[in-house]
């Protein structure tokens, strides 16, 4: 079911009701993505396609930020463009600390 992001929307769509009882709009708001795996990949398209700002994603090998905000679609193209993916298909390359990025 997830292979459509159905998961993701649903996160999606809770974003969407709660902010009409914030003091705050979706378009220009900014965002991080703590598990950019199968959920988080898709909340973080739906979010930005409504104008959202993704600046930091995390998955399990580290993370990668971008106060001025990260291209969503391109970081889901590395996810499935990295050789690791082929190891283990959730993962992605990223920033860490001691580390120079590797993609």
């Amino acid at each position: 079911m997830d292979d459509i992001g159905a998961t993701g929307w649903g996160l999606f769509h809770a974003t969407e009701v709660a902010i009409e009882f914030c003091d705050f709009r979706l378009k220009g708001a900014r965002f991080a993505i703590p598990g950019f795996g199968a959920v988080g990949k898709r909340a973080a398209r739906f979010l930005a396609d409504k104008g959202a700002v993704m600046v930091a994603a995390a998955d399990s090998m580290g993370a990668t930020h971008n106060p001025d905000g990260l291209d969503v679609y391109d970081e889901i193209a590395k996810t499935f463009a990295h050789p690791r993916r082929r190891q283990k298909p959730m993962l992605r390359s990223c920033v860490q600390p001691d580390k120079p990025l590797d993609y």
